[in-house]
């Protein structure tokens, strides 16, 4: 999805729509727009509950090779039970550890980006 500060959208409008501007004005007015973007953008980035989108224990595949926050990289990590206990609830020791002190994450290996687990998104419902 992409997300478009609505001053900028609307300033875009009337600068595209006012052909006759002065060239000065019309450039003054695209930093602007530019300006309210990306400070926009920078916002959605930083946002805390950005990956509350995310259901616990999803597994997403990002074009970085740094860890997010709230994602941790699938490279076999261990992880304690105590501390992980929802993100334990869902995949147990599927994927190694002792399964009483500790669980093991995903050993997912990939040559361009990096998938990375969520570890505080919403918790999926079970079905009946």
């Amino acid at each position: 999805m992409i997300h478009y500060h609505p001053e900028a959208y609307l300033l875009t409008k009337i600068v595209l729509s006012q052909k006759t501007l002065q060239p000065f004005i019309q450039i003054f007015l695209y930093f602007v727009l530019i300006f309210l973007q990306i400070t926009y953008i920078c916002r959605i980035i930083t946002s805390k509950t950005n990956h509350m989108e995310y259901f616990t224990g999803q597994i997403v595949w990002f074009a970085f090779n740094f860890e997010v926050e709230g994602f941790k990289m699938c490279d076999g990590k261990i992880l304690e039970i105590t501390q992980y206990t929802a993100l334990y609830s869902l995949i147990r020791n599927m994927f190694g550890g002792n399964g009483t002190t500790n669980f093991k994450l995903p050993d997912i290996k990939t040559q361009i980006g990096s998938y990375q687990i969520c570890m505080n998104g919403i918790y999926p419902p079970r079905r009946c």
